[in-house]
């Protein structure tokens, strides 16, 4: 009985339960039960709610393989944003824009070798004056502002995890806040599946002077204490009597006027 024989290669897809082959599909046919398909759930969003510091929703739509949405309790879902370049992302215009080339063309700087970029930034002390320019310093005198930031790194963004939450009928809401402009490819990670279908998106600046947008989230508020305190509420009267016991024989000890408010430790 061979190891790569054609029954053992059955076997594995059937236990498997292999997609695209003769033995998940019989497994399939064997169990007709629903079940989560990761290939046919769904993420749901908003581009244009995609801005940088804004809070945005993005919904995950658990399906089984009849594309019907299902609801299975304890299950993992996992969403990230991880950065992309922007040619990445299909635009037209991404082609257009040059790569920077590791080898700078000897008149790109007017015929200075590229700045030594491992100085580190400090004020320049010149004529008992202190300048804060970075062209100041001896290292960068002979650079300009545009040479200096077009041979610095760019800065690298980090891939950002998502807070995701049930809400019991089939869908997940992971909660967003871009920290950064760019493009990104939104993975999702179903009990350790992750979804085949990448979902590329962009991260603009917010417009100026507008406000980010609320989430509809429902707070809980932590339960506050009975109130322990009474006014007395009454017409045509002199007030409230006070005495030491429950009984009109008891001494008079004070009394509530109209409107009074009345506070006590316990309630008989």
């Amino acid at each position: 009985f061979s190891v790569h024989s054609n029954e053992r290669l059955f076997l594995r897809d059937f236990v498997g339960c292999v997609a695209g082959t003769s033995g998940g599909r019989l497994a399939q046919w064997l169990q007709p039960g629903s079940r989560v398909d990761p290939s046919k759930c769904h993420v749901l969003y908003s581009r244009d709610d995609l801005r940088c510091g804004w809070p945005a929703i993005i919904t995950v739509l658990t399906c089984d393989q009849y594309s019907d949405v299902v609801n299975v309790p304890n299950m993992k879902v996992e969403v990230k944003a991880l950065p992309i370049d922007k040619k990445e992302l299909g635009d037209s215009d991404a082609g257009r824009k040059m790569r920077r080339v590791s080898q700078a063309d000897p008149l790109t700087f007017g015929g200075l070798p590229p700045p030594p970029l491992h100085h580190p930034y400090e004020h320049t002390i010149k004529d008992k004056m202190c300048f804060h320019s970075i062209t100041a310093m001896k290292a960068y005198q002979n650079y300009s502002f545009e040479e200096l930031r077009y041979t610095s790194p760019p800065v690298k963004r980090s891939s950002e995890n998502m807070l995701v939450r049930p809400n019991g009928d089939g869908s997940y809401s992971a909660t967003w806040t871009p920290a950064s402009i760019g493009c990104y490819s939104i993975v999702v990670n179903i009990d350790g599946y992750e979804l085949e279908e990448m979902f590329k998106v962009e991260v603009k600046e917010p417009p100026q002077g507008l406000t980010p947008p609320s989430q509809n989230v429902a707070k809980k508020y932590p339960s506050l204490p009975p109130v322990k305190r009474r006014k007395f509420v009454a017409k045509n009267s002199a007030g409230l009597r006070i005495r030491t016991l429950p009984s009109l024989q008891s001494d008079q000890i004070g009394i509530v006027p109209v409107n009074g408010t009345v506070s006590f430790t316990d309630e008989v």
